[in-house]
């Protein structure tokens, strides 16, 4: 989830540059799509949607305020987002803070950091993805509602409740009408007079075979394993792809580490500019797959130059090219265990495999152009 808004968040920010002061208007940005219906768009920093609207909405902005009335769908994507109309059909939300009200005849589904719902009536089936939620008790939810949060406090009038979350509050006159489906770290304080019809389902959120899984030790353990797994498979079938780019950053530190910070930083901007083409749209997200893959992969890399370092007296061979994989991960994963520190160490070995990785394809790019392969 957190990944899901940071990103969207990222594209976001970009978006407000490039659309900086631009403002579509309502009655001249409709435009046709396969589906046949007609489609509004609106950019900018701040948004105010005030009238009665017929299409399709797609609004991205920084601050977003939508206090009229639509017919069809309507889609969000900011860091303040403000509804308070009467929408016929399904809303859909991502942003950072969101304040809804008004009524809602279909759908919502809402993904955000903080989301707060009051004097609201939604007919459809709600689905919140959200760390901190904040609902009022003048809000009725007429059909299904999946909340999953860190933080809930929950008021008003349900028909059917799904929740899941580490601390869940319930306002003193909540109702629920059916079941209530409850999941979490704590068992809440809910009156069970409040649920009219249904029973009531608890379950802990983390069992103590979960807590033991998920404990720091072995957590440690499968950082590892799934680190070194990829790289000694290598050492089989890439031995000198995974010697080669390991030997870059200790031939050269200081400008492997700012290859490494520049690709990482130029990388996301190129594909932006590319989602902005109708082509390019499709092979940006492709890409995009990829580039988080090799920030993946790019610490293992930085792991074993540091693996090297401590076996530089042996002879190179497998030998030594698994000793430094096992070793150098196994000091990646302790230093990225410390509290704190461990993000500096994580970034660090980011970086250098990041660029290690960038640098070692040029140098393969010029040693082909030179023997005229390329």
């Amino acid at each position: 989830m957190k990944t899901i808004i940071k990103y969207s968040l990222i594209l976001l920010v970009f978006a407000n540059f490039l659309y900086a002061y631009q403002y579509v208007p309502p009655a001249s940005s409709s435009q046709e799509f396969l589906s046949g219906i007609p489609q509004e768009f609106f950019s900018g920093r701040k948004i105010e949607l005030r009238k009665h609207f017929l299409n399709t909405i797609f609004a991205a902005g920084n601050s977003i305020n939508f206090t009229g009335n639509s017919k069809e769908d309507v889609f969000m994507l900011g860091f303040n987002v403000k509804i308070n109309g009467k929408m016929k059909k399904s809303v859909y939300i991502v942003g950072d803070q969101v304040y809804i009200s008004g009524i809602i005849n279909n759908n919502l589904t809402v993904i955000a950091k903080e989301l707060h719902i009051n004097n609201c009536i939604i007919k459809g089936n709600v689905s919140i993805i959200c760390p901190s939620v904040n609902i009022g008790q003048n809000s009725y939810f007429k059909s299904i509602t999946k909340i999953y949060a860190n933080h809930a406090l929950i008021g008003g009038n349900y028909k059917t409740l799904i929740i899941k979350g580490k601390k869940i509050y319930f306002l003193p006159n909540t109702k629920i009408e059916n079941n209530l489906y409850l999941q979490s770290a704590e068992k809440p304080n809910i009156n069970l007079s409040s649920i009219t019809k249904g029973k009531y389902y608890y379950k802990k959120f983390f069992t103590p075979k979960i807590e033991k899984i998920f404990s720091t030790k072995n957590r440690m353990i499968f950082s590892f394993l799934s680190l070194c797994v990829p790289f000694i498979l290598m050492i089989f079938y890439a031995p000198n792809f995974l010697r080669d780019t390991a030997v870059v950053i200790e031939n050269s530190p200081v400008k492997t580490f700012f290859m490494g910070l520049l690709s990482l930083i130029i990388t996301p901007i190129i594909l932006f500019i590319l989602m902005l083409t109708v082509i390019g749209a499709p092979l940006s997200f492709i890409f995009l797959f990829f580039y988080f893959a090799l920030i993946y992969f790019s610490r293992g890399f930085a792991a074993v130059s540091l693996g090297r370092q401590i076996f530089i007296k042996l002879k190179e061979n497998h030998l030594k090219t698994f000793l430094s994989v096992i070793t150098g991960i196994g000091i990646f994963v302790l230093l990225t265990s410390i509290p704190i520190a461990g993000y500096f160490f994580q970034g660090l070995f980011i970086i250098f495999g990041f660029g290690a990785m960038t640098s070692g394809r040029f140098m393969l790019y010029k040693k082909l152009r030179k023997s005229k392969i390329l």
